[in-house]
């Protein structure tokens, strides 16, 4: 009789693992790009078998889009519950039917309804901490979905816009002689299947040697056309989504010789000269009138005649690159050094005025800031009185000077490295070797780390995004958890960004 009940235990334990084993379903959140203001994105399963309830959770850029509604699939019974109001960002749903359900390969389980509020595109990545997302039978039984990838794949929303991007070139100062890195800069540049654009310049002042190219738009060249005229055009790879790129970056750097004199960099659009268009295969050619919107021109001029302005050298280190021994490393772009070797990444300097800090009287932009902590610009002889001298990165909370700096002299010096004092309000970071340097984690520099820098790294990190990225916090290029807890630590601490006259 015992041996008889030993065996019934066995059997019984034996159905139990049996039952336990069944996989969950395959989910699926759709993939689409569209330019409509309202839109529905569904939830697909496979291997739909058994099933009586689920819990699951989406997240997304609300800065993009905002999830409005959620209905089930046409083949669905049973009841639905669902949050997108909560928090921003966040599709909570669940679902249970008083009996098992199967369903077809490729079913929709579930039509997520949003509404546009920005351009640019956002991953729907499913977030899994064991019960946010998972599938039981009517025995209560959670079903086997692990390892999570495998289990819940990812979708996206990439809304078009019907306009091209804004192209900018910014005014350049330099010194007659020297080489000069004149930036091409965009913004909303979203789905870009190709480029077509034309520049004019002088070529007794400016003499062109040749173009960086961004690797984020691949396939771009940079020609000489007519005497004084450069060409910058690419196509994105056919079968493809066109390419993004982020607002703020550098599509090429067009490198000259400075002759000295002045000479405006302008647009020329005679209608196909200056052209954007949307991803193919369509390729359709995008609204850039009225072309001041779009193209804004630039210009290269000479210091205060028989001068060469003033070098300012400046020593400051960022948390986020920060390895150790007085040394970052070089930002990677998902596959090699962003800026070239010895190039950790760089940042704008702004001189403020001394009695009114909000009066900003000169831009120095995209200073390359060596792994040393070094980083060293011109600025025009003009400016010899005392200034706040500001700092700002791409995604590290600004810090100001402790006190105005004189610029009488030829040659100015200022560390922010060897004692916090040397920030305002003494808000940087002390490093484990006694160095002082700026916090990383304002993503959205907003001037504050806090939840909204987590929401961006955590949808990027959950996507493992590769490339040149503000949420990428320790610049390895690659966003992971690692980005995350920098973020989370400074955002615990309510680090923020002080100025003269926040005060």
């Amino acid at each position: 009789m015992k041996n008889y009940s030993i065996l019934i235990l066995f059997l019984f334990c034996l159905f139990q693992i049996g039952a336990s084993a069944q996989f969950a379903p395959y989910t699926t959140a759709g993939s689409l790009l569209t330019s409509d203001q309202q839109f529905v994105v569904p939830v697909t399963v496979t291997d739909f078998n058994n099933v009586a309830s689920c819990n699951l959770r989406l997240i997304y850029n609300p800065s993009v889009v905002v999830a409005t509604l959620v209905a089930k699939g046409p083949g669905l019974p049973g009841s639905l519950n669902y949050n997108v109001t909560s928090v921003p960002g966040v599709v909570s749903l669940g679902w249970y039917h008083s009996a098992n359900v199967s369903l077809p390969d490729d079913a929709v389980l579930f039509n997520i309804s949003f509404s546009q509020v920005g351009i640019g595109s956002t991953s729907l990545s499913w977030f899994d901490n064991g019960n946010s997302c998972k599938y039981s039978d009517i025995n209560s039984i959670v079903l086997l979905d692990q390892p999570t990838n495998d289990f819940y794949i990812n979708g996206s929303v990439g809304i078009l816009s019907p306009n091209a991007p804004q192209t900018i070139i910014p005014p350049v100062i330099a010194c007659p002689g020297s080489l000069i890195s004149v930036p091409v800069i965009v913004n909303n540049f979203s789905y870009i299947g190709s480029v077509a654009l034309e520049l004019q310049y002088d070529p007794a002042v400016v003499t062109y040697q040749g173009a960086a190219v961004s690797s984020t738009y691949p396939g771009l060249n940079v020609t000489v056309g007519a005497p004084g005229h450069l060409l910058i055009q690419g196509l994105a790879p056919a079968g493809g989504n066109g390419i993004s790129i982020q607002s703020g970056s550098i599509l090429t750097s067009l490198d000259f010789i400075f002759n000295g004199g002045s000479t405006n960099l302008t647009w020329i659009d005679n209608g196909t000269s200056c052209q954007y268009s949307g991803p193919p295969p369509n390729y359709a050619v995008l609204n850039d009138l009225p072309q001041a919107t779009y193209y804004t021109n630039g210009s290269v001029t000479a210091d205060v005649p028989g001068l060469c302005g003033k070098t300012l050298n400046l020593e400051l280190f960022l948390q986020g690159l920060y390895i150790g021994s007085e040394s970052m490393r070089e930002a990677s772009d998902g596959a090699e050094s962003a800026f070239g070797n010895g190039i950790a990444d760089r940042v704008n300097v702004e001189l403020h005025s001394s009695i009114d800090y909000n009066n900003v009287v000169f831009t120095g932009q995209n200073i390359n800031l060596h792994t040393d902590g070094s980083a060293t610009l011109i600025v025009p002889s003009e400016f010899n009185s005392e200034y706040f001298i500001t700092i700002k990165h791409r995604n590290s909370i600004s810090v100001t000077s402790s006190v105005p700096v004189s610029f009488s002299g030829g040659i100015v010096d200022y560390s922010f490295t060897d004692l916090a004092g040397k920030a305002y309000g003494s808000n940087q970071i002390m490093l484990s070797d006694g160095k002082w340097a700026l916090f990383t984690g304002d993503i959205d520099q907003d001037n504050l780390i806090d939840g909204a820098d987590l929401i961006i790294s955590d949808n990027a990190a959950i996507s493992s995004a590769t490339g040149y990225f503000p949420s990428d916090s320790d610049g390895d290029g690659v966003v992971d958890i690692e980005d995350v807890n920098l973020i989370e630590v400074n955002a615990s601490n309510f680090v923020k960004a002080l100025f003269p006259s926040s005060e």
